[in-house]
């Protein structure tokens, strides 16, 4: 199925730049069908009605136009990379060489926003069944990250036990937070969950039996006296 938008503008030349926009494409990259011209309203007194077009996107490789994509994204950011895709698993993978750790701080947000903007045009006006996914990489950024973060959730997990307490992470992305639970799933002496909103959102680490001497003692207490009774003579 091929990609349309419909676009709207004062006239057919802005709708038609708008629709581009939207799209990130340029305009060998689409058909356009004009829908609408402007026209003026009450002899002009009440401005014009605005243009409407209708663009399609012409046939193009889902790969050729990720890898587009992502290097005009990059340049934006004034970065110089090299960008490259294949497919994996049914799936493309894109790689990005060079550039830096722009992408990949802050925990890697910068790189999960660019995929996922990537993605959303590659796939836009297509259903669900018809989704094609894009993963976006940095030198191979993502396995390191991932291999990080299997550790680390062993390293709290066994903290927690030892512990009896929950422990909580730092806030994380989704994809980290995901890593953390698949990770920890298996084990047998602990459970997770997240916690919070947002971009604070954290995952808990607690142990399925937490240590009793975990808990505050209460002070033993003196019985209290029966005042009706009175002490024998001695």
């Amino acid at each position: 199925m091929k990609k349309q938008i419909e676009s709207t503008g004062k006239s057919v030349e802005e709708a038609i730049r708008n629709g581009l926009a939207e799209l990130m494409a340029s305009r060998d990259d689409v058909e356009v069908k004009v829908l609408q011209v402007e026209t003026p309203r009450l002899f002009g007194l009440l401005g014009k009605t605005q243009a409407r077009v209708r663009l399609t996107c012409l046939e193009s490789d889902d790969k050729a136009t990720a890898v587009r994509l992502t290097r005009e994204i990059i340049g934006l950011m004034g970065m110089q990379a090299e960008v490259s895709a294949r497919d994996e698993n049914g799936q493309i993978l894109v790689e990005i060489r060079g550039g830096g750790d722009l992408l990949t701080g802050q925990q890697g947000r910068p790189l999960d926003a660019l995929q996922y903007l990537v993605s959303r045009v590659v796939n836009t006006g297509r259903k669900d069944e018809e989704w094609t996914r894009i993963n976006i990489d940095l030198e191979g950024y993502r396995d390191k990250r991932t291999d990080a973060l299997e550790g680390l959730a062993r390293k709290l997990a066994r903290q927690a036990v030892e512990q009896g307490r929950e422990i909580i992470t730092d806030p994380m992305p989704a994809h980290d937070r995901r890593v953390i639970h698949l990770t920890l799933k298996p084990e047998k002496d602990v459970e997770t969950f997240s916690r919070g909103q947002g971009e604070m959102r954290r995952v808990v680490i607690s142990p399925k039996e937490k240590r009793r001497d975990s808990a505050p003692r209460d002070n033993p207490r003196r019985p209290r006296r029966d005042p009706r009774r009175r002490r024998a003579p001695r």
